[in-house]
């Protein structure tokens, strides 16, 4: 029977910001990199989704990995006012990471959910950065409601902005057994508010509206056997970005975490040669870029 358990590395860093406090991790040990890498979570994550890319790539590029407001310990857990909380939040900690690397390339990533935020946040500010990697793009994710519950969800967002749900129970028995295991711990977020949840399904669409004027080089990487973000949203994410220079990279018979690599959740059953599959073509890239 597998094992499971979260993945470690890297320490904490906390900024202060209009919208309140915002956590990060960061790795010391990769603070002369030549390379940074900034990487947003997917819906329900935090920065734990990155250890294991940030233990992989130090000392050469230094991982920055954010909480956003909602998650982790960043804002009121479960609850954002508004997307562009996220947007700000980001734009505080870009602007840490290039006082702290001032002579660095900056790359950013983002994972599942996160891969929509990142595409809206470098249509806005590719300038600022040198390639962009989007690991496991939803952009059709079988977790969307259908149209008649979609204008029912809107409805009560507006009459009841702040009102909690609890998310995962009824279909906790399908879902994969490290997520099973997260959802016990005292990291799973177990209520969310309609407005926070809003955001999240928002950020699907603004992110698929925004991959045409995503203009800097892009890696997509996605697993072949990804049942929550089906395969065909990787092809329409690579379609429609409006760089040239662009790769999609597929790992063989990986699911949505892509082998333990951005869940933040470490499964006994996995092999190093498996976790491989993801960090090289990764490496590749930024050596490349």
């Amino acid at each position: 029977m597998a094992e499971f358990s979260w993945w470690t590395g890297g320490q904490i860093g906390y900024l202060d910001t209009p919208d309140g406090r915002v956590a990060y991790r960061y790795w010391e040990e990769a603070r002369d990199a030549a390379k940074t890498l900034l990487g947003i979570h997917g819906i329900g994550g935090n920065n734990d989704n990155y250890i294991a890319l940030g233990e992989a790539l130090k000392p050469d590029v230094a991982v920055y990995a954010i909480d956003l407001a909602g998650h982790g310990e960043s804002g009121t857990p479960g609850d954002v006012a508004g997307l562009e909380v996220h947007l700000r939040n980001l734009d505080a900690l870009s602007a840490l990471i290039r006082a702290r690397h001032p002579n660095a390339k900056h790359y950013l990533a983002g994972y599942s959910l996160g891969a929509a935020y990142a595409s809206v946040y470098v249509a806005r500010n590719g300038h600022r950065f040198d390639g962009v990697i989007l690991f496991a793009a939803p952009f059709r994710t079988t977790l969307m409601p259908s149209p008649h519950m979609h204008i029912i969800f809107r409805a009560l967002t507006i009459l009841a902005p702040r009102k909690r749900i609890r998310i995962g129970g009824r279909s906790e028995d399908r879902l994969d057994p490290r997520y099973r295991f997260a959802m016990h711990t005292e990291k799973f977020i177990g209520a969310r508010t309609l407005r926070s949840l809003k955001v999240a399904l928002d950020m699907v669409t603004l992110g698929e509206r925004a991959l045409p004027g995503v203009t800097i080089p892009t890696l997509i990487i996605h697993g072949d056997a990804d049942s929550a973000a089906p395969p065909d949203g990787a092809r329409l994410a690579y379609e429609r970005l409006g760089t040239r220079d662009k790769a999609l990279h597929w790992i063989p018979g990986a699911q949505h975490d892509l082998y333990d690599m951005v869940s933040g959740v470490k499964s006994s059953e996995v092999s190093g040669e498996q976790r491989s599959l993801v960090i090289q073509p990764v490496r590749e890239w930024l050596e490349m870029h």
